[in-house]
């Protein structure tokens, strides 16, 4: 059983735990470098007009792309190195080399630059969502230049994690749709999941809010070895518990 998490905005630098396992390479560097080398053709004003974003981040983001292939620059590994709620929420500085060994198998990170990340993969900062605008020669998006290699590659992670064979969906809709995921479906359950918050009688979706619960669900799934379906219901944290009268077998609802 394997999960899939969005990334976040934000970098931080966490020291990597001694006795930690190695940290690996991600998949798809070759496909990285593509869209570095477009992105090192932006100047700062352009990126941040690509991006809508601040001046400063602009600046700051032009550096990074012209600097990507220093090889005085130290990487770090993915699920240590995004800074948001979500992450927040998983809690990855403090798991044991067992945990990480676990989340290896069965967490990942999808994203704009790298395609998709397992999480001890070694990676630098950037910032390129996968709804930015990005042309370039035959790529008309980054959804486009990333499907078919994503959808692959996660049938593959799927089929090799332990445990049940389903696909358990965190990531947010802009980084889904990344995957085509009517065809993983064929192969394999793909299960949603929803926390809401329920006030006045009604339930809504506050993003900070589920944005750290999706993180509180993937260190669920890692420090409890959760390998079946039926288990994913037992999630209980942070006040959000299972509703199984608004779920279905594909979509879980956990509300507070």
């Amino acid at each position: 059983m394997l999960a899939i998490l969005s990334p976040a905005k934000n970098f931080q630098q966490i020291p990597f735990p001694a006795g930690s396992p190695m940290m690996t390479k991600p998949r798809f560097l070759e496909k990285t470098t593509q869209l570095i080398e477009q992105m090192q053709k932006y100047f700062p004003d352009e990126l941040s007009d690509l991006m809508n974003m601040s001046s400063r981040l602009g600046e700051e983001n032009y550096i990074r792309f012209q600097n990507f292939f220093d090889a005085t620059e130290c990487g770090h590994a993915a699920l240590l190195s995004y800074k948001g709620e979500a992450f927040k929420g998983v809690g990855a500085e403090s798991f044991s080399e067992e945990d990480l060994c676990y989340a290896q198998q069965t967490i990942r990170i999808l994203s704009g630059l790298y395609g998709v990340l397992c999480p001890l993969d070694e990676i630098t900062p950037y910032r390129l969502e996968m709804q930015t605008q990005f042309h370039s020669g035959t790529v008309r998006s980054l959804y486009h230049f990333w499907r078919a290699d994503l959808t692959n590659a996660i049938k593959e992670a799927v089929q090799a994690s332990p445990g049940d064979f389903a696909l358990i969906h965190v990531a947010s809709q802009e980084y889904a749709k990344a995957l085509d995921l009517k065809t993983l479906k064929v192969h394999f359950p793909v299960i949603q999941i929803h926390f809401k918050e329920e006030k006045e009688g009604k339930l809504r979706v506050v993003s900070t809010y589920a944005k750290r619960a999706r993180g509180l669900f993937i260190r669920y799934l890692v420090q409890n070895r959760v390998h079946h379906i039926s288990e994913l219901q037992n999630f209980v944290a942070d006040g959000y518990s299972f509703c199984p009268d608004l779920s279905t077998k594909t979509d879980y609802l956990f509300i507070r």
